[in-house]
């Protein structure tokens, strides 16, 4: 089973906490098996080879890639899940119906009107996790970041799966 993650954010929200991409990635491998499939973009290339340098068991990555639609739509669409915070290719997969586990960790970002659409997803906030008000891209602190755990993200891919 391939997991795709996506390491990047757009301008408006925050990007997970690369060594909670570590723990997730060590998760799924070791307790569903899975074979991972990194994508981000050039601005991620620092937090890819950080997270090569602590898994267990090296993911394929093509972070940094020129991000070529047609590529990225056929490598979405090869996975069985998608991990992403909200961006384009939270947008990607949801067209492509992959079952999509979407991370919002800022609290001014609202799923409800950002989220995956018409395809099976679990949606991870916790907002409350901050009681600051900030702007995300400007924001030094990350409350809201830890408060979405790699645990969190196993249960929702096994929510996806039906396990």
């Amino acid at each position: 089973m391939v997991i795709g993650i996506n390491l990047g954010t757009g301008k408006s929200n925050r990007p997970w906490l690369a060594k909670s991409f570590i723990e997730t990635i060590n998760l799924l491998t070791e307790k569903l098996g899975a074979k991972i499939i990194l994508v981000g973009g050039p601005k991620d290339k620092e937090k890819e080879a950080f997270i090569l340098n602590h898994v267990k068991h090296p993911p394929l990555s093509q972070v940094g890639i020129p991000p070529y639609l047609p590529e990225l739509i056929s490598l979405i669409s090869q996975c069985k899940i998608f991990i992403t915070v909200d961006t384009g290719l939270m947008h990607i997969a949801a067209a492509l119906k992959i079952p999509t586990v979407a991370l919002f960790p800022a609290k001014i970002i609202r799923p409800s009107e950002w989220g995956p659409w018409q395809t099976p997803h679990v949606i991870l906030s916790n907002s409350s996790a901050c009681k600051r008000k900030c702007i995300p891209s400007n924001c030094t602190y990350d409350d809201c970041l830890k408060g979405i755990t790699p645990e969190a993200v196993l249960d929702a891919v096994k929510l996806l799966l039906g396990k």
